[in-house]
């Protein structure tokens, strides 16, 4: 299944909110040490026995994490809605809505690409940062 699913990651509907949920599920109830194996069971609870599900968000996190630490965000990239729910954040919409790609049989997001998507994103939501 992972293979079939990993040839069309992109036909798996996944929302921000599911994004947002599940980094919070993850980083409420898992180490930081604990294998992917674990991640994806978990996922699979928080989204009910839905396993492709499970792992596109899961890869989409794993994407989403590789562009953040070795990209340069934008300012206001990191900022979260106004009650402080992940949801409205600019990375957590764009790993929802870019490409999702393989390189080496790892999940990927183009760096560039979602850079300019989270730019776009950061400037439609806070004119304030526009002047960058």
């Amino acid at each position: 299944m992972t293979r079939d699913v990993a040839a069309r990651p992109d036909s798996v509907r996944v929302t921000p909110d599911d994004l947002a949920r599940a980094l919070e599920a993850l980083q409420q109830f898992l180490k930081p040490n604990d294998a992917s194996k674990e991640r994806i069971e978990h996922l699979e609870r928080l989204f009910e026995g839905d396993s492709e599900k499970a792992l596109v968000v899961g890869w989409r996190l794993q994407a989403m994490s590789i562009v953040v630490a070795v990209g340069k965000m934008p300012p206001g990239a990191e900022l979260e809605s106004a009650v402080g729910s992940r949801r409205a954040s600019p990375l957590i919409v764009a790993a929802a809505t870019e490409p999702l790609l393989f390189a080496n049989g790892e999940p990927r997001f183009d760096a560039a690409r979602f850079e300019r998507s989270v730019l776009a994103i950061v400037v439609a939501c806070y004119p304030c940062l526009n002047s960058f």
